[in-house]
């Protein structure tokens, strides 16, 4: 992911939304990036998508991933 001072959230929406699976996102506060994710893909109208923290990394990623999509975990971004 590329890193800025105002990251553009909705292209890694759209962006999750258009691979296989998902991606993996890597940040330093997973619940304040999953809690500006919700609100932006509820204004987006992206609710095929939902965001988990892995059972590894869980402090340092966020997965974005297609809720119709069964896997064992997205591509990193």
């Amino acid at each position: 992911m590329q890193t800025t001072s105002d990251p553009d959230l909705s292209y890694l929406l759209y962006r999750a939304s258009e691979a296989a699976i998902g991606l993996a996102v890597r940040t330093n506060n997973p619940q304040l990036l999953k809690n500006k994710l919700y609100a932006l893909r509820k204004k987006l109208g992206l609710t095929n998508l939902t965001f988990i923290q892995p059972p590894v990394g869980s402090e340092a990623y966020i997965w974005i991933i297609k809720k119709d999509t069964k896997t064992n975990g997205p591509t990193e971004d």
